[in-house]
């Protein structure tokens, strides 16, 4: 994703985060947890009430936003084409912004607002940048492991 982004690095991204966001994921990562797990405890947080089009919120919203993810990153797919074709500028203007545009692209997809989907997005980036667009496509692309032991609970 460094392509994509400019080069804006996980910690960049991270900085989008509350401070309390930021301290649950760095204890997680402490604890061992791998992004998967990560990135299921971060859908499973926000606000509870609301509607995933109909799908079943916690089950769903992980595996819902990683597929966007993908189709972003990783096809040609229209209904993004003109999200990629800006993001070169779009991150320009920094973190948030990409963010914003990612966060806002997703969420008029799956019919949620943008800003519940924001520490999913970011984590999304974060991990993008870490291992590398390409790595991470193969991941998304992937089936989902099976159910292993819950992600451990945050401290701190």
């Amino acid at each position: 994703m460094t392509t994509e982004f400019n080069g804006i690095s996980d910690t960049a991204f991270l900085e989008v985060l509350s401070s309390n966001v930021r301290r649950t994921i760095a204890n997680l990562e402490k604890a061992g947890d791998d992004w998967e797990a990560i990135g299921a405890l971060l859908s499973n947080t926000p606000a509870a009430g609301v509607a995933l089009k109909g799908l079943n919120w916690k089950q769903t919203l992980w595996q819902a936003c990683k597929a966007e993810f993908h189709t972003i990153l990783c096809t040609d797919a229209p209904v993004y084409k003109d999200l990629r074709d800006q993001l070169q500028t779009i991150a320009k203007d920094g973190p948030n912004v990409a963010v914003a545009f990612l966060a806002g692209a997703v969420g008029a997809q799956l019919g949620m607002a943008p800003g519940v989907l924001t520490p999913i997005v970011v984590w999304l980036c974060v991990v993008s940048a870490r291992i590398g667009r390409n790595v991470l496509c193969v991941a998304l692309s992937s089936p989902p492991a099976p159910a292993s032991a819950p992600p451990s609970s945050p401290t701190g």
